[in-house]
């Protein structure tokens, strides 16, 4: 949802030991260039032969985004390439004017609690003439935690994150295929109202 751009993105190749790193190495597809919030694109403006997703593995789970998880990590990490102030503001602006969006389709209530955000932006994939719609599996059983932070390789446990649940108790398989929050928003990609 926040990459869904009208323009095509660079053509991404990065292996470790083979290729330049996108951000850090002057060779990269992306040296030197700011980062920018991306504007978001309305519902319908979408591309019918696209897979629509609130968020993707390179980006952090729905509920780490609006608590800003991903901003904390990549400070920590010492990825971020402005001062933290600032890109604690741009993505302020970024995700408000994702929820005012959601919010002008009144799809979200004002006061909504993060469970009830999270819903409301997948509510908002099922708006989009998108044939296909994704539920990311950490947005599916309420984990914050990034699963893969791009620009890492041993620094992040990348793919290692064991998947949690909102309280931070690991989760099995089953778990995840008996989960109601699963279903929920599966049900929400499809109709905006649930079930």
């Amino acid at each position: 949802m926040r990459y869904a751009s009208a323009k095509p993105f660079p053509r991404y190749a990065y292996l470790p030991g083979r290729d330049p790193h996108p951000t850090r190495d002057p060779r990269g597809h992306s040296y030197g260039q700011a980062e920018h919030a991306w504007p978001y694109l309305p519902a319908e403006r979408w591309r019918e032969l696209c897979l629509a997703s609130v968020t993707t593995h390179d980006l952090p789970p729905s509920a780490g985004f609006l608590a800003g998880d991903h901003v904390r990590l990549r400070e920590e990490l010492g990825l971020l390439t402005r001062p933290v102030a600032e890109e604690r503001a741009a993505d302020d602006v970024e995700r408000e004017s994702w929820l005012a969006e959601v919010r002008s389709r009144g799809l979200l209530p004002e006061g909504a609690d993060v469970e009830q955000t999270v819903r409301a932006l997948h509510a908002y994939l099922a708006l989009t003439p998108s044939r296909l719609r994704c539920v990311a599996l950490t947005d599916a059983v309420g984990d914050r935690r990034t699963q893969n932070q791009p620009g890492t390789v041993d620094e992040h446990p990348n793919w290692r994150v064991p998947l949690s649940g909102p309280d931070g108790a690991p989760l099995l398989l089953e778990d995840v295929v008996t989960s109601s929050r699963a279903a929920d928003l599966a049900a929400t990609v499809r109709d905006p109202g649930g079930r």
